[in-house]
């Protein structure tokens, strides 16, 4: 059992509370919880701030896939006007990702989706479970899978908030995720520039290729082999400035990009 006892009491009317408690709580730290919750010591209690803090405990305890951790709280009266808040945690068992599916997803497959996540992929020694939920890797994977739907061109992918059920045995999870893919970009121009005393413009390249987020080294390879690099003598560097950004206007032109690179 935490205690968390304040230093004064309070000369207001209403019940000031001395102390929160916190009972059963081991995969999470008591000061965890008491710095993601409304309910402190020194301050008046309020019942709506209780039930807040409770819902927030569930769903501290939902991130690191304990899904039926179960909360409650009671309020013991003390002297002087105040009271203890005890919040009692039935933390049960963490809660394994049973299956992952994908909606939307026109372009790239489900299982190479999978594949580059964390959440579901427990590893050799999970004996076909899926693993435990974690938020802060699921955030992670999402992060991933934008960065892979925007290496091949999809510039303006969403996905959304992720639906989590729990298997009808309540032992595990089934999180189902929404994509909206959006148009595949391709270049419209490629304007490539080295920065020498006249500022003057290499040859452009013709063609329109797909835009991918690897287009730095595609660019300095065309560098490397264009006319106007073994004519100056450059070398590649990494300092090359590239960028890439999506037409102003897309409904000009929907589904095509810009890209410049600077040779330094």
């Amino acid at each position: 059992m935490t205690r968390v006892r304040s230093s004064a009491s309070s000369c207001v009317s209403g019940p000031s509370i001395a102390t929160v408690e916190y009972e059963g709580n081991k995969a999470i730290d008591s000061d965890d919880i008491t710095e993601g919750i409304e309910v402190k010591a020194n301050t008046i209690l309020s019942q709506p701030a209780v039930r807040r803090s409770i819902q927030k405990v569930r769903d501290m305890y939902a991130e690191q896939g304990y899904f039926l951790a179960d909360v409650k709280s009671e309020v013991v009266p003390q002297k002087n006007n105040e009271v203890l808040v005890r919040f009692i945690i039935e933390e049960h068992g963490q809660v394994s990702v049973r299956r992952i599916t994908f909606i939307g997803n026109d372009n790239v497959s489900s299982d190479e989706l999978r594949d580059v996540m964390f959440t579901g992929n427990a590893g050799f020694f999970a004996f076909g479970s899926g693993g435990p939920f974690r938020q802060d890797a699921f955030e992670r994977d999402i992060a991933v899978i934008s960065a892979l739907y925007y290496d091949r061109g999809f510039l303006s992918v969403s996905i959304s908030t992720p639906r989590v059920m729990l298997t009808p045995d309540r032992n595990g999870i089934e999180v189902s995720i929404t994509i909206d893919e959006g148009p595949r970009f391709r270049i419209r121009q490629l304007r490539i520039y080295e920065r020498g005393p006249n500022d003057e413009e290499v040859e452009p390249i013709e063609g329109a290729p797909q835009f991918t987020h690897d287009g730095a080294r595609q660019v300095r390879r065309l560098l490397q082999s264009s006319r106007a690099a073994r004519r100056s003598r450059l070398d590649p560097h990494p300092c090359t400035e590239i960028t890439a950004t999506p037409t102003s206007r897309p409904t000009r032109r929907p589904g095509w990009t810009s890209s410049t690179a600077r040779w330094t």
